[in-house]
Formats: C-alpha cells, structure tokens, sequence
C-alpha cells in the first residue's frame, strides 16, 4: 500500500517501478505486479506532489512480497 507519510492518506496513481517491470496503484493505494522473475531489484515508487522512495527488492520462487510505502508530500516555499 502506497500512503502520504505525514496525513496517512492513500495514494491512488502512484508509479511503481521494480527493476523496469511497473503498475499504478488502485484508488485504494494498492498495487500488484504478477510474473516477476527471480532476482534482485530496485524500486522507485513516486506520484505527483510528492518525493518518491527507493529502496530493494529480492525476489525468489514466485512468492508474495509486500512493499509499503509512505511519500513525504515535496514542500512548498510560501
């Protein structure tokens, strides 16, 4: 699931990114990503008005993984 770290609002249209495989998470801040192949990746999850977040992902066997998110919204100069 795919939330904003300060509001813990969901966020639905986000980018996910795992090693050049990608989806959008549902309204609900939920994504799936079927058929990934074993190894390892990194992910990049971003959505407008926000700072993305990186971080790895090893995948082995064809198992379920979770990956939570939380973006930071990108501050504003007044």
């Amino acid at each position: 699931m795919v939330i904003e770290k300060f509001s813990k609002r969901v966020i639905g249209g986000a980018v996910v990114d795992i090693g050049g495989y990608s989806t959008v998470t549902d309204f609900s801040g939920i994504y799936i990503l079927d058929g990934l192949p074993i190894g390892a990746y990194n992910v990049t999850i971003s959505a407008p008005e926000h700072e993305s977040v990186v971080g790895m992902l090893s995948a082995s066997n064809e198992r379920t993984y979770t990956m939570n998110a939380e973006l930071p919204p990108i501050a504003r100069a007044f």
